[in-house]
């Protein structure tokens, strides 16, 4: 399959929710996997790494995309307990 069945069907299956939303506390389905460091600027073996993704709804990609990921990779990596 694609990269991306591959990584949604390892260890964040367990956790299907957007990890956004679900930190100010609401319930959304993570539709889209986001990279935690972006494709463009991460080592070529993060883009396939689970600790490198984590779910979100798409407002919320959005939402991250528009305002810059940077200030997101703290929290991120302590939502999917990757500090």
């Amino acid at each position: 399959g694609d990269w991306s069945s591959d990584v949604c069907s390892s260890d964040l299956e367990r956790d299907l929710c957007c990890k956004l939303c679900m930190h100010n506390g609401v319930y959304s389905p993570g539709k889209e996997v986001h990279h935690i460091i972006p494709r463009e600027v991460c080592d070529e073996d993060q883009v396939f790494d689970v600790n490198n993704c984590i779910y979100l709804c798409c407002v919320c990609h959005h939402k991250v995309h528009e305002t810059g990921w940077k200030k997101y990779v703290k929290l991120f990596k302590e939502l999917i307990g990757n500090e």
